[in-house]
């Protein structure tokens, strides 16, 4: 897939907001994370993946259950990530996988850690123009039942803002990945990490047991990029338990707000994609009203 320069990627339109025309631009649109949903990079889902979430979450109204699906089309999703194209076998995969592939979600209830295997989407549904499967004409996503516990109410249980162009733009999954870690424990400022378990945030699993291979491959790389394409900017340190490399040590040298509220207008609304609550009935529908989809 060619990529876009980043400019185009900041400019990038999503123009179908639930089949409704909008001028938002990538780089004004807010994810809005519960603490839950960043375990999800633990997962086996792809990067890509993990992007189409991502641009769910910022198209859909976290404090609005009513409204769980979105709808977009092929050039517009393009146009969101920064590519130039993307296979529609690529895409198929990719949707298929949302929807049917078990996540697990690392949560609290009742003072107790529990995983929950859930499915994030009850539908990723692709629309063809003819019966060739050539041309598509749109893209749909609807969350399932029991994801909405952990994408809606979000101020119940907690959750980070992230600004959705730069979530997009990273290009490996192991910096996207650590920017998530690293956005869920800043406010710590310096701590101390176990390397198998940040391994295992990271979706590693027994991938680099070569500490010198995973400080080469993952730390630095993820650092590069991460400093490069955010404000977040960190240092690491590894620490010696016993006779190895056990730990890594973690300290925020630089943090503007995940979500810079300083490139924003003084009357946006960043907690939601709509700045006037008043006009989020427009927005309904429902499946009766529009069996095309």
């Amino acid at each position: 897939m060619g990529k876009l320069k980043n400019s185009q990627i900041d400019k990038a339109p999503l123009t179908v907001l639930y089949g409704i025309e909008s001028s938002t631009s990538t780089d004004k649109m807010i994810v809005c994370k519960s603490n839950s949903l960043l375990s999800l990079p633990r997962t086996s889902l792809r990067l890509m993946e993990l992007k189409l979430f991502d641009i769910y979450l910022a198209r859909i109204n976290p404090k609005d259950p009513s409204i769980t699906r979105i709808i977009f089309t092929k050039k517009e999703l393009c146009e969101i990530l920064g590519v130039v194209a993307i296979s529609n076998e690529e895409l198929d995969s990719y949707l298929f996988n949302l929807a049917t592939y078990g996540v697990r979600i690392h949560h609290y209830v009742d003072g107790s850690l529990v995983k929950d295997v859930i499915s994030l989407f009850s539908r990723a549904r692709i629309t063809y123009k003819d019966k060739h499967y050539k041309d598509i004409c749109s893209i749909e996503l609807k969350c399932s039942e029991d994801a909405k516990k952990f994408i809606f109410n979000i101020d119940t249980v907690g959750y980070l803002r992230m600004n959705l162009a730069k979530v997009l733009s990273f290009d490996g999954r192991n910096p996207y990945a650590l920017y998530q870690y690293l956005s869920q424990n800043v406010f710590r400022g310096h701590w101390e990490e176990n390397i198998d378990d940040l391994k295992e945030f990271l979706g590693l699993g027994d991938k680099y047991k070569d500490i010198k291979d995973f400080e080469r491959r993952v730390l630095r790389i993820s650092k590069k990029e991460i400093e490069t394409k955010t404000d977040l900017k960190f240092e690491y340190k590894k620490i010696r338990v016993g006779r190895k490399i056990g730990k890594i040590a973690f300290q925020i040298v630089k943090n503007q707000e995940l979500v810079d509220e300083s490139e924003f207008e003084e009357d946006d609304d960043f907690d939601l994609p709509f700045s006037n609550p008043g006009e989020m009935g427009r927005y309904r529908f429902d499946d009766d009203e529009y069996p095309y989809y």
